[in-house]
C-alpha cells in the first residue's frame, strides 16, 4: 500500500502562476495524492482557475476564505 501525501497551496491572487502549479503537481508520476488548496480572498481569476481543475479531478479540495487572513494563518486553518 502507498503511503497518501497531502499538498497544501495557499494562494491570493496568483492567476498568472496557477495554471503552471496545478498541471506541476497532476503531471507527477506518483498518484497517491490530494491537494488542498486555500484561496485567501482572491480578487481576480485565480478562484476559477482552481474551480475548473478541480471539477476535473477529485483529488483537488479547495477552501475559500471570506476574507484575507494571510499565508502561514491558512497553513494553520487546514492543519487543524
Amino acid at each position: 500500500m502507498t503511503a497518501l501525501i497531502s499538498i497544501l497551496v495557499p494562494f491570493k491572487n496568483t492567476s498568472k502562476y496557477l495554471a503552471d502549479c496545478l498541471h506541476s503537481i497532476l503531471n507527477q508520476s506518483y498518484t497517491q495524492w490530494e491537494l488542498i488548496i486555500v484561496d485567501d480572498h482572491s480578487t481576480d481569476e485565480s478562484y476559477t482557475i482552481v474551480e475548473e481543475f478541480s471539477k476535473n479531478d477529485s483529488r483537488i479540495k479547495l477552501h475559500i476564505q471570506d476574507h484575507n487572513i494571510g499565508q502561514f494563518r491558512n497553513y494553520n486553518f487546514v492543519l487543524d
